[in-house]
C-alpha cells in the first residue's frame, strides 16, 4: 500500500524501450504517490521488432550502455553504479536471461528490496527440455 508519508522510488529494468508498454508506463510515471519511476534499458534499440510500426516516443530514463558478452548473455557494468548511487524501494525486473537481470535479482535478495519479476514469452531453443517437461 502506498502512503503519502513515503513516496517510493522504483527502478524498472527492461531489455529495450518497448513501445507497446509506453501507455502503461506513462500512467505509472504520472502516479503522484511515487517519488520516481525510472526505466533503465539494457539495449538502446530493439532491432528484432522493427515491423511493429509503433511510435509512442522514447520513455527510457537510463541507458545502461555497452555490455560485455559472456556465453551469449549480456552484462552491463553500469548497473552496479546505478544501484550504488540510488536507494530504490522496489525493482521491476524483466526477464532473467541476461546477467544484468540476475544481478539485480541478487541485489534485491541481499538488500531485501521488494522485486517484481515479469517475463515476456520468449522461445529459447536450449531450454526445450522445460517445454517438454511441462507438456507431459
Amino acid at each position: 500500500m502506498l502512503s503519502n508519508s513515503h513516496k517510493p522510488k522504483v527502478l524498472f529494468l527492461h531489455y529495450h524501450d518497448a513501445p507497446y508498454r509506453t501507455p502503461v508506463l506513462n500512467l505509472v510515471k504520472a502516479d503522484p504517490r511515487l517519488e520516481s519511476f525510472q526505466l533503465a534499458v539494457m539495449f538502446a534499440e530493439d532491432k528484432g521488432h522493427s515491423y511493429w510500426k509503433i511510435d509512442y516516443g522514447s520513455k527510457q530514463d537510463i541507458n545502461l550502455g555497452k555490455a560485455d558478452h559472456k556465453a551469449g548473455r549480456q552484462w552491463h557494468p553500469a548497473i552496479r553504479q546505478l544501484i550504488k548511487s540510488n536507494e530504490y524501494d522496489c525493482f521491476v525486473i524483466n526477464g532473467f536471461y541476461h546477467y544484468t537481470s540476475l544481478y539485480l535479482l541478487w541485489v534485491a535478495f541481499v538488500k531485501r528490496v521488494p522485486a517484481i519479476f515479469i517475463s515476456d514469452n520468449v522461445t529459447i531453443p536450449e531450454w526445450g527440455f522445460l517445454k517438454r517437461g511441462y507438456e507431459r
